[in-house]
């Protein structure tokens, strides 16, 4: 009876070693696969961005595209030569607005300050409470 019960406990413990071992492999396949199918999500998505990015730069292209045609007349050339650049032709003359300078207003206030600073202190304050 030793032997039949050594016997069966030899072929309990060949099963048990066999599970063990398909478990470790259906466990590294399973792992293997959700790593594949995290791949493929992850550049599924990675094509859809870029996709959107192509939509983005063909829409792009095309208004440049309509731009430059319209540019490539000489009356639109002219117009924008005039507009953007200040270009006249030949015979007329051109008029420059020179936009109010802020380094001049604030070499301005500093003279200013300075003169105050020369005067005398009881100048300063009839200045400050009565105007000057």
């Amino acid at each position: 009876m030793k032997t039949r019960v050594g016997h069966v406990t030899a072929i309990l413990g060949r099963w048990r070693l066999m599970i063990v071992i398909a478990v470790a492999i259906g466990g590294y396949v399973l792992a293997s696969f959700g790593g594949l199918v995290l791949t493929a999500y992850q550049l599924n998505q990675r094509e859809s961005s870029l996709q959107g990015e192509v939509k983005e730069l063909q829409l792009e292209n095309e208004q440049l595209e309509t731009a430059i045609r319209q540019l490539s007349t000489d009356e639109a050339l002219e117009k924008l030569a005039r507009e953007e650049l200040g270009w006249t032709k030949p015979g007329e003359t051109g008029i420059v607005v020179v936009p109010k300078d802020a380094n001049a207003d604030r070499s301005a206030r500093e003279a200013a300050s300075k003169r105050r600073d020369d005067l005398p202190i009881w100048r300063r304050w009839w200045d400050l409470f009565f105007g000057s």
